[in-house]
């Protein structure tokens, strides 16, 4: 790799750490990371960065490009402007970047969880035989999904759209947060809903509290949006990728299973106060709940 590095950008790289296909490495006492990327989505988002000193620094090569190629897959090397500190909601929160233009995520988000279900749906025979427990729990999260869709499809999206992250957790750091190649345009929303149900399912944190204060200066579309997120099952999605996509053993979904009943709670409780704040349609199931 340190010879990758001198030839295609003409400097010295030291203290090259390979993890999970990307590469930290030093050069002249600052931090980079040679990382996966997409070039065209790449070329594209960066239209949007602003000039903010956080945003890691893209590095072209000597022949004025903005990606590698090793092994057929593409790579940038960034500068870094972060440090590797965990992030919490707080960084999430100031990371806010409008994007003045229509926002369309209301569209995108029922054409892909519509079809993750249509794909699931396919597989159905095959998850009886081969994956018991996972063809055990999968209608409840197709109607979690469903339910989803079907409160999108009930109101106008009036909000515009923000810089956002394709995946963001509670164990990614600021060096995540502000790395390129993760992001994407989409609801504001996106990145706060899914960094609570990272919380929620990798620890015993209670964060109704927070979620609450988080939306508190929400529009009444945006308070929505963000619902509908929470109900999506990103979590038992992942999982169930890891296990048919990558071969991980079905246990990795009994923490899932585990918490589905205090996840539950948390939804009902988030929905009866948004319910008292704002206009959303009546989700009969929720209401039931004890």
């Amino acid at each position: 790799m340190k010879n990758i590095i001198k030839y295609y950008y003409g400097l010295d790289a030291e203290n090259i750490i390979e993890k999970d296909g990307d590469y930290k490495l030093i050069i002249n006492s600052n931090n980079y990371l040679l990382c996966k990327c997409i070039k065209d989505e790449l070329l594209n988002i960066i239209n949007y960065i602003p000039n903010n000193y956080k945003f890691h620094t893209i590095i072209k090569t000597i022949n004025n490009d903005i990606c590698i190629v090793i092994n057929n897959i593409q790579y940038v090397l960034l500068k870094l402007n972060t440090s590797y500190k965990k992030i919490d909601i707080k960084d999430i929160e100031d990371f806010n970047y409008p994007i003045y233009q229509k926002n369309d995520s209301i569209n995108r988000w029922i054409s892909l969880w519509s079809n993750h279900i249509d794909y699931i749906e396919y597989q159905i025979h095959e998850l009886s035989n081969k994956y018991p427990t996972l063809f055990k729990y999968v209608y409840y999260y197709i109607g979690l999904t469903e339910t989803a869709i079907e409160l999108l499809k009930t109101f106008n999206n009036n909000t515009c759209e923000y810089i956002e992250h394709k995946r963001i957790n509670s164990n990614m750091t600021m060096v995540d947060l502000y790395n390129p190649v993760n992001l994407i345009l989409d609801s504001r929303v996106r990145d706060i809903a899914e960094y609570y149900k990272s919380v929620i399912f990798s620890t015993d944190n209670d964060t109704l509290n927070e979620m609450l204060e988080s939306i508190k200066y929400y529009s009444e579309s945006e308070t929505i949006l963000f619902f509908t997120r929470m109900l999506y099952p990103t979590y038992f999605f992942d999982a169930y990728d890891q296990i048919i996509g990558f071969g991980k053993d079905e246990d990795i979904i009994y923490n899932i299973i585990d918490k589905s009943e205090k996840y539950e709670l948390i939804l009902k409780e988030l929905y009866k106060a948004i319910k008292k704040a704002t206009h959303i349609e009546n989700i009969e199931w929720l209401n039931q709940l004890h």
